[in-house]
């Protein structure tokens, strides 16, 4: 496990806690924190060169929808990392409760949206994006080892989230 030395998760918890007026939470928020960079994504991302890490990453990109308009795809993507010099991964972390369910049924919610995501990087950047996962932060943290899901096919992730935002 890589270690990240002068890391105050109890800092930052009361940082994060306050922005979001949830100061009720700072010990939920440092628990989350710290199951999160547990994580074997996080550790991986930690490990890169930092140049070839990129957090709270906003990004757009217009698409054609079935009526012949314009659409916007955009969002904030949490993480995304260089995997090789042709290829990104990208993640999102989620607080959700899981309510005793697998952890595929807690990211199908989520596989639209990761492949807009990836879409909207690839059209950005001009890289492949081979890699996509949801990092349940809670889950992670009630069961040490869970809590990350890979999505199996990215392709077909972007292509849904193409379909759908085409049609709206």
């Amino acid at each position: 496990m890589i270690e990240t030395p002068n890391l105050d998760i109890d800092l930052i918890a009361r940082d994060e806690a306050k922005k979001h007026r949830v100061a009720d939470n700072v010990d939920e928020i440092a628990r989350l924190t710290s199951a999160s960079l547990r994580s074997r994504l996080l550790q991986d991302a930690l490990s890169l060169n930092p140049a070839d890490v990129w957090v709270e990453t906003p990004v757009a990109v217009p698409i054609g929808t079935t009526d012949g308009s314009t659409k916007t795809i955009e969002g904030r993507v949490d993480l995304i990392y260089r995997k090789s010099h042709e290829t990104l991964g990208i993640a999102d972390f989620k607080t959700d409760r899981s309510f005793n369910r697998p952890i595929n049924e807690m990211a199908e919610p989520y596989i639209a949206q990761m492949g807009a995501y990836a879409y909207a990087v690839q059209m950005a950047t001009g890289f492949a994006v081979t890699e996509a996962s949801i990092l349940f932060s809670r889950l992670a943290a009630d069961e040490p080892g869970n809590g990350e899901y890979r999505l199996p096919d990215v392709r077909a992730a972007i292509e849904l989230a193409l379909k759908l935002a085409s049609s709206q």
